[in-house]
């Protein structure tokens, strides 16, 4: 029996470990490794193993949950409160049951003193974290069999997708190999860790994250000092450290030679942090500037958890366009501990800090026992993952990425193991209740984790046979999907927008009113979303927009109030207010547009999206009218930047500079019209007419002349056609 959980238990690590590195490998093609499920199916099988069979001494004793256990379901319960009363079904589950895969990952890990199983675990972590240190360095070599390199440059992010997660990821593993190569063991440990530790932390410098590398320096910091202390290290373990750290800067050295041509050095990236203008810093800040309203409005239970994308749109300050596009949800504050307030209220993000300052009071204490080096290394794990949450460019990542947030977990179980508190609750039984009351909770994680799985593939199916053209097909699997997971806003939304443009092929009222109720649907899960109400109105303006003016204006005016910085809406809404014939609006709306265009320099939407043409045709036409000429050739100096083939617009221009008796730029922008289109005879009379009253008789006489020639070739062009036709009727 025992050798066949032991097995169970193999898996179920082999689970864990599968979801832990590759979590980027999802974003290949149309493939979807459902690391999600799988990793639920870990802690799963994971976790009801050491309740029914590990954590069982075999006979009645008295044990007691400490305070930090009690902390942790705590901060469990008051993630169940803020989501029974959060308004968003889907993310809240999503996230509610991840949150209880890591609660009961921690108790799994604080449950058994000693256990074998553990030391596994610990160096698969190990062989995981270098092979990934491994990958990242023929990265930087130019060697990357996924083709990510691109984005990053040299820097190094195995797969990882962004350095930050890996150097995230790293710090979390650097304690262990630090731990084994200073561990009693045989000469083969020694050297297999010593190769671990020289690729853990080369991938943390490579990979230049400031916060990564930070938290690398304050472990080894915290490290030596321990050490010394209580004079743990030998001799021999002081040079083989010595050692190893002249190897890691020889390779570093190397690859930074090779590379010093294209590879952002570490000083630039430090020396960034202290700039006035550095965009990292800036974009932060307005992140935590919005994440912070977000807290205002719901300070003491939240938002709910996994409603920080949704709701954080309705805050997005304006200035936030110019580091990020304002159709991208933020997925993340950038700082743990103001999502875990956004998310969690105040009550929950005391308990998450509660439970942090326990953890390094029984740190502490651990250090004062009989093999201080492995107590100093859960402290150096713990410290190094805090720092590098804290200080990461794009922090953090530990309480919300999975790579990192399952190894924070398992290192705050087992923190939480050694603990010397005792508890105000004492139980007499074979096992500590706290494992039983998590039980309900785990169950229900999976059930909604399998149920969510089913509804992603068939979205999943959906998205490939959209890509071949086989709509009909993609809206059965949407239907599917819907079907499995209802309360999923995303795939009524899809679903709706397939109804939708089946409606303008066919021209099918059926498919308008179908859109309309998957509409609806979406609304009714996610009532926050500007999205889903600007697609609303326009699904009633196809419908019928005289009989439903009031149903769009306000769908309109709802979409603006959740999500301010989404320009479509505005565009829709100034397109509205000028077939309505409210030009004042129009206009009113169509300056706010241009003051967001103002703001939007880098990477935002108006650097990509053509649509925008239009605000800047209406406010050279508004401007024309109201005889603010300026005006009017700037915003149409702006429409040619970006349409420099149409003759017509620069044309108009002309014609502006002519009325402003600005003859020179008029007879360029004529001239750059004829270029353009050398047979429109409008254009070459505007530059004869400007020759004409700019007293150039010669130059007139001239164009006159060519304009003659253009008109009779084309007459004689217009005959030849005509004969031909004629000829071919006889």
């Amino acid at each position: 029996m025992k050798h066949i959980i032991n097995i169970f238990e193999e898996i179920s690590i082999l689970f864990l470990l599968i979801t832990l590195p590759f979590i980027g490998i999802q974003s290949i093609g149309n493939f979807v490794l459902p690391y999600n499920l799988i990793f639920f199916l870990g802690v799963f099988v994971f976790y009801v193993l050491r309740v029914f069979y590990f954590l069982s001494p075999g006979k009645k004793s008295e044990v007691s949950l400490n305070n930090g256990q009690i902390l942790l379901l705590l901060f469990l319960f008051s993630n169940f409160i803020s989501f029974l009363f959060s308004k968003y079904p889907y993310g809240n589950k999503i996230e509610f049951s991840q949150i209880t895969a890591y609660v009961c990952l921690a108790f799994a890990f604080a449950g058994k003193e000693k256990d074998t199983s553990f030391n596994k675990l610990f160096w698969l972590l190990l062989g995981l974290g270098f092979l990934q240190s491994a990958y990242s360095l023929l990265q930087v070599l130019g060697i990357d069999f996924l083709n990510w390199s691109v984005n990053f440059g040299s820097r190094g992010f195995g797969t990882l997708v962004n350095p930050n997660h890996f150097a995230g990821y790293l710090v979390l593993i650097f304690p262990l190999s630090l731990y084994y190569f200073c561990s009693k063991g045989s000469k083969i440990t020694k050297s297999v860790s010593g190769i671990f530790l020289v690729f853990i932390v080369s991938g943390i410098i490579i990979s230049s994250s400031q916060g990564g590398i930070l938290a690398l320096g304050l472990s080894c910091a915290f490290f030596l000092y321990v050490s010394i202390k209580n004079n743990i290290l030998k001799k021999e373990d002081r040079i083989n450290l010595i050692i190893t750290a002249f190897i890691i800067i020889i390779l570093n050295g190397f690859l930074y030679t090779v590379t010093r041509d294209k590879r952002e050095s570490l000083s630039t990236r430090v020396s960034q942090i202290m700039e006035e203008e550095n965009p990292s810093i800036e974009g932060r800040l307005l992140n935590w500037s919005g994440t912070l309203l977000m807290i205002r409005e719901k300070p003491f239970l939240g938002w709910g958890p996994g409603t920080y994308k949704d709701v954080f749109i309705k805050y997005r300050p304006l200035e936030f366009n110019k580091f990020e596009p304002a159709e991208h949800p933020r997925l993340y504050a950038h700082n743990d501990f103001l999502q875990v307030i956004s998310e969690l209220g105040l009550s929950g993000f005391c308990f998450f800090v509660f439970l942090l300052i326990v953890l390094f009071r029984n740190i502490n204490k651990s250090l004062k026992k009989e093999n201080p080096l492995f107590y100093l290394t859960l402290g150096s794990i713990v410290i190094a993952g805090l720092v590098a949450g804290f200080f990461n460019t794009a922090f953090t990542f530990h309480y919300f990425i999975m790579p990192s947030a399952s190894l924070f977990w398992m290192v705050l179980g087992m923190g939480l193991k050694e603990s010397t508190f005792e508890g105000p609750v004492v139980f007499k039984n074979k096992i500590k209740p706290a494992y039983f009351i998590l039980l309900p909770f785990l169950f229900w994680g999976l059930f909604y984790q399998i149920r969510s799985y089913r509804g992603k593939s068939w979205n999943l199916k959906a998205d490939r046979n959209l890509s071949r053209g086989l709509t009909d097909n993609a809206v059965n699997n949407l239907r599917q999907a819907t079907y499995i997971d209802g309360e999923n806003d995303m795939y009524r939304y899809s679903l709706s927008m397939q109804y939708l443009g089946s409606f303008f092929r066919t021209k099918g009222g059926e498919y308008l009113t179908l859109a309309r109720e998957e509409m609806r649907e979406a609304i009714k899960l996610n009532p926050f979303s500007g999205i889903y109400h600007y697609q609303m109105a326009q699904i009633y303006l196809n419908e019928s927009p005289a009989a439903l003016e009031k149903s769009i204006d306000e769908e309109l005016n709802k979409a603006v109030e959740l999500d301010p910085s989404y320009v479509r809406i505005y565009l829709l809404k100034a397109e509205w207010a000028t077939e309505k014939q409210d030009l004042n609006e129009a206009i009113k709306i169509y300056k706010h547009i241009y003051e967001i265009e103002q703001g939007d320099k880098t990477n935002g939407y108006f650097s990509k999206n053509p649509n925008i043409l239009s605000v800047y045709n209406f406010m050279g036409r508004f401007y024309y009218e109201k005889k603010n000429l300026q005006k009017s050739v700037y915003f149409y100096e702006k429409l040619i930047t970006h349409l420099p083939e149409k003759g017509a617009l620069f044309n108009n221009l002309g014609a502006l500079y002519l009325e402003m008796k600005d003859y020179k730029m008029a007879e360029e922008y004529f001239n750059k019209a004829i270029s353009l289109e050398p047979e429109n005879i409008e254009f070459h009379k505007n530059l004869a007419y400007t020759y004409k009253v700019n007293n150039e008789p010669d130059k007139y006489d001239l164009k006159m002349k060519e304009i003659k020639e253009i008109i009779n070739s084309s007459r004689g062009q217009d005959d030849t056609r005509s004969n031909k036709k004629g000829s071919r009727k006889k």
